[in-house]
């Protein structure tokens, strides 16, 4: 699985990611976290070879992942970027596009491929809109397809950066789930989340990031009672334990 070994990297020069070494479990939801600019996003494209470390090294399966082909890399991690534009194609082109690493010299699909598109379009709900153009679905509709697009891509790991953009709620939720479903697949997520809330009630480890540095790794409560989200996101944490779970919610500084 994904290992990270003194990883330093970024844009021009400027480096967002400074001394990070990590190891990410196989079928688990890994969760990165931390203010604005802190270098989450970063670090994903650093792991999805998007950007180049300047220092470090990145392993997947006890392997460099520069010694990846392009075809083989994509047949291992699939990746899901915060910004995402509307292409000018149907939901379901769109999520073919998923099966592109499988294709031989022809370009022709298998049955297979027709039948993993089919797959995550019924996981994510999106069936209705296969072909509707990407142009005339609204952000939630079009994050859902693109989650599909992962799906059919058909990965063992999956990267995630704040896939839930433009969602209100009960799709946050909804989508939560779906990536829990991930995880009983076999799926090793990792994603990058603002919301505290859900990132604590859905990770099994959570990692907190701060000046470009990993501040802290460990479970939910782990992380809690370090007390390493109240001084990185200065904000003061409570519990409440239920029959089902415990649930976390934040008040400013000064309150509490």
């Amino acid at each position: 699985m994904f290992e990270l070994e003194h990883l330093t990297g970024g844009y021009a020069g400027e480096n967002k990611v400074i001394d990070l070494s990590a190891v990410f479990h196989k079928q688990e939801i890994t969760v990165i976290t931390g203010p604005n600019g802190c270098g989450k996003s970063t670090l994903l494209k650093l792991m999805v070879r998007l950007l180049k470390p300047a220092a470090g090294t990145i392993t997947l399966d006890g392997a460099d992942i520069s010694t990846y082909h392009r075809k083989e890399f994509a047949k291992k991690v699939s990746f899901l970027p915060q910004a995402r534009s509307a292409p000018p194609m149907s939901a379901g082109a769109l999520v073919m596009h998923g099966r592109y690493p499988y294709l031989p010299y022809t370009r022709k699909y298998a049955q297979t491929d027709l039948e993993a598109v089919e797959n995550a379009l019924q996981m994510t709900g999106t069936e209705k809109f296969r072909h509707l153009s990407m142009e005339r679905l609204s952000g939630g509709e079009r994050q859902k397809v693109y989650l599909a697009l992962l799906i059919a891509q058909g990965t063992d790991v999956v990267l995630l950066d704040e896939p839930t953009t433009y969602l209100d709620i009960s799709r946050q939720f909804e989508l939560m789930n779906l990536i829990q479903t991930l995880k009983l697949q076999g799926k090793t997520v990792i994603a990058v989340l603002h919301d505290l809330g859900l990132a604590l009630r859905y990770a099994d480890r959570v990692m907190v990031m701060n000046h470009g540095r990993l501040e802290a790794c460990g479970s939910p409560d782990e992380i809690c009672r370090s007390g390493t989200i109240d001084k990185v996101f200065q904000v003061r944490t409570r519990q409440i334990v239920s029959a089902e779970r415990k649930e976390y919610y934040f008040l400013p500084k000064a309150e509490g």
